[in-house]
């Protein structure tokens, strides 16, 4: 499923070339569920594409090339099955050894999208005894009995499960009366020094030429502009903001009439741009995750202001505790007047070692599917 996430994509990208790296032939299953509704009828659609405001995106989008960075990557840096337009599709694939749900948000009961992307990430068209699952997230603390339910049913015929935070564990744990791992992200199953081959595809910006604040906002952009103003003279840099299309940077530039706003990034270049920042201020996981690797001095917000069960803090909190670096993390009303510094010697140790103990984890899942198969054959 292509959604032109940096977080998607580059977890997608890491996680094929872990399973390569074991000997494996790994593919990616190019899925795109139809939308939940139903599907407009032929004049509807006429008037909705040459509606003003589909003519205006349109003639915007000329002006923008991040559709194509991603389309590009997805082209040359992932390998994939064919594409499968509905659930039912899924039934015509070769049979594989061993089906994995992977990263992201996965199993977030408020973000899959329709009952046939809930079954596609569930693997319910896999056998029984084939299906693992390496670090996917639910991102909420808590989830409602009807959902409880659906994991019971659904994750009952993994023969491994994993998520990335410690909450969704201990929630599926209580579900399935089982053990749960808590493993890295894919992201960071690859050191720095693999992220610089991908790096080092990238378009490079005017801005990386200079000292440069690198901003990205999944949502809290106003919060996250006035941190990096903070931080612009203590580092001696721009402000550069990720902007996903022209009039996003044309409305930032508003607001923030200093910034040099970054258009076009893809997956490649968000690496690239984590990797030269003199510092990174953001509310994403994945860019938290990669001033980690990179050990960019670094600031996060809480992406979600809300506390408790609908909460989507969860993963950020358990990877900063898990490296020690609850100090980087601040709300959208409360600065904490921090430094943005990079991650230590400390968190280079941690990080090796949840690497190491992740890995050994992934191959102990792998064998309990694979070896069930090998000896099913003979």
């Amino acid at each position: 499923m292509d959604g032109k996430n940096y977080g998607c994509d580059l977890q997608r990208y890491a996680m094929q070339r872990v399973l390569k790296r074991l000997g494996l032939r790994a593919l990616l299953i190019d899925y795109s569920p139809p939308r939940e509704g139903a599907r407009p009828g032929p004049v509807r659609r006429l008037l909705r594409t040459f509606s003003p405001r589909s003519l205006a995106r349109g003639a915007l989008s000329l002006f923008g090339r991040r559709d194509a960075a991603f389309r590009r990557f997805n082209g040359e840096m992932l390998e994939k099955t064919e594409p499968i337009a509905g659930y039912g599709g899924l039934s015509r694939l070769a049979p594989f050894d061993c089906y994995i749900a992977g990263s992201d948000q996965i199993w977030n009961p408020g973000l899959t999208r329709g009952e046939g992307g809930r079954r596609f990430f569930f693997l319910d068209f896999a056998p029984a005894g084939t299906k693992i699952s390496y670090a996917p997230s639910l991102g909420v603390s808590r989830v409602d009995p009807g959902y409880a339910a659906r994991l019971k049913e659904s994750l009952a015929s993994f023969s491994w499960i994993s998520v990335r935070e410690r909450e969704g564990a201990e929630i599926i744990q209580k579900i399935l009366n089982r053990p749960v791992d808590v493993v890295l992200d894919p992201t960071m199953l690859l050191s720095a020094e693999e992220w610089d081959r991908l790096a080092g595809r990238a378009e490079r910006f005017p801005v990386q030429e200079e000292k440069y604040i690198l901003c990205y906002s999944l949502g809290n952009t106003a919060e996250i502009l006035a941190e990096a103003r903070r931080l612009a003279p203590v580092h001696g840099a721009r402000i550069a903001p990720i902007c996903y299309s022209l009039p996003d940077a044309l409305r930032l530039k508003k607001i923030c009439p200093e910034c040099r706003p970054v258009l076009n990034a893809g997956p490649a270049e968000f690496v690239s741009l984590i990797r030269s920042a003199a510092a990174v201020v953001t509310d994403s996981f994945h860019g938290t995750v990669f001033s980690i690797l990179y050990r960019r001095p670094f600031r996060t917000m809480m992406r979600d202001r809300r506390e408790g069960a609908s909460s989507m803090n969860s993963r950020v909190r358990t990877l900063l505790e898990t490296f020690h670096l609850q100090d980087r993390l601040f709300g959208p009303e409360a600065f904490s007047g921090g430094p943005a510094e990079e991650a230590d010697d400390a968190a280079d140790e941690i990080l090796r070692r949840y690497r190491e103990e992740s890995l050994n984890k992934l191959k102990d899942g792998l064998r309990k599917v694979l070896i069930h198969e090998e000896s099913g054959r003979g």
